[in-house]
């Protein structure tokens, strides 16, 4: 890794990029604090606000391989996961968010990481994804997002993903 690398590396892993990407008034601002508003209802594990983020025809590849063709579908999963005692959240960072000429659509990349609480420790799922968004009445919502799991740590149920 040359010294560039390392600094972007030591800048998105201390926030100070992400704040970079997400200050100001402009698009990708506004899709910074929806992508806010998305970690917070899931955290909340508010379905309604969680379903406001994103559009009806969401298309999702989670990190377990399995693709979600709606929105409807998406809202059954995170209800499923919001059952779940061991789940506590996703988060997903912002690193880099691109406009499309005519700024209608946006490419959000980041990382993200889930945690569930095991028996021994707090399980941290993470790695990088991607997310389509698109301007609908004045507003950004997810139309797309692909999700790949590149690291755990912090439970031995790591070793089952391995």
């Amino acid at each position: 890794m040359n010294l560039k690398q390392s600094v972007a590396t030591a800048l998105v892993a201390s926030g100070l990029f992400v704040a970079a990407i997400c200050t100001g008034a402009d698009e990708a601002a506004e899709i910074c604090a929806a992508r806010a508003q998305s970690n917070q209802a899931i955290a909340a594990k508010d379905i309604d606000a969680l379903k406001a983020t994103w559009l009806p025809s969401l298309h999702v590849a989670a990190s377990s391989g399995v693709s979600v063709t709606s929105g409807t579908e998406m809202a059954a999963v995170f209800l499923k996961l919001f059952d779940d005692p061991a789940f506590d959240r996703f988060e997903r960072l912002p690193v880099s968010v691109r406009l499309s000429p005519g700024k209608t659509l946006a490419a959000e990349t980041g990382k993200w990481t889930g945690y569930w609480h095991r028996d021994d420790g707090t399980a941290k799922i993470s790695g990088p994804y991607m997310a389509q968004w698109q301007r609908v009445n004045g507003a950004w919502k997810i139309s797309a997002e692909v999700f790949v799991a590149t690291e755990c740590s912090g439970s031995s149920t790591c070793e089952s993903l391995r």
